[in-house]
């Protein structure tokens, strides 16, 4: 059996520590890496659902332009029945709404798949705070203008079973509905201009 000596255990003991040393460096440096391949992953996924996004807003905007111009003669010539209730004209019928919508009323098929799968997925969480917020924003705006169709919509169908009472009142408030809609539409065209800019200048920041 060997002797220890004080200079032998300093040594033995040296050896030890530097052994430890490299054992939690390398487990150190082993979550670095793991983490930063998450991170990594985590940024591309918020990447790719931001392009996916970006082309779901173009889409939508086109859905609007489409009809937008549409819906604004739709509102003009609703505005000119309701006009006709309020002189007390008393012969309006749901024809008379049916010709003022010579194509049918025209709904735009406005999606948000796009952001639903970010959401779950967890992708947002890892956007910058301030897109993510605008496009959080654009959603609910969009979400309010299909309501508002959705509402438009129900109560044209329900319209022939209404006595000619009732559809004088449905009449006076699709037409204010319409003008709305009309308003609205002109403005989430507007908002999707601008939050495409501000996607792309996020992108090109990177």
């Amino acid at each position: 059996m060997a002797n220890l000596t004080p200079h032998s255990i300093r040594r033995n003991m040296g050896f030890l520590f530097l052994e430890v040393f490299l054992i939690v460096l390398g487990v150190l440096l082993g979550m670095a890496v793991n983490e930063w391949r998450i991170n990594r992953s985590n940024e591309a996924l918020a990447e790719r659902s931001l392009e996916q996004i970006k082309a779901e807003i173009i889409y939508n905007q086109e859905q609007i332009e489409r009809i937008v111009e549409y819906h604004s003669s739709l509102s003009d010539s609703m505005m000119s029945l309701a006009n006709k209730v309020f002189m007390g004209e008393t012969n309006i019928a749901y024809e008379d709404l049916r010709g003022a919508m010579p194509q049918g009323f025209g709904v735009p098929l406005l999606q948000s798949s796009a952001w639903d799968l970010a959401h779950q997925t967890g992708a947002t969480s890892y956007m910058d705070y301030r897109p993510a917020r605008s496009l959080s924003l654009y959603y609910n705006f969009q979400s309010f203008v299909k309501g508002k169709l959705e509402r438009i919509s129900d109560n044209l169908y329900s319209a022939p079973s209404m006595d000619p009472a009732t559809v004088k009142g449905l009449t006076v408030s699709l037409a204010l509905l319409a003008n709305d809609l009309v308003i609205q539409e002109r403005e989430m065209l507007e908002f999707s201009d601008s939050l495409l800019i501000k996607l792309n200048d996020v992108k090109a920041a990177e």
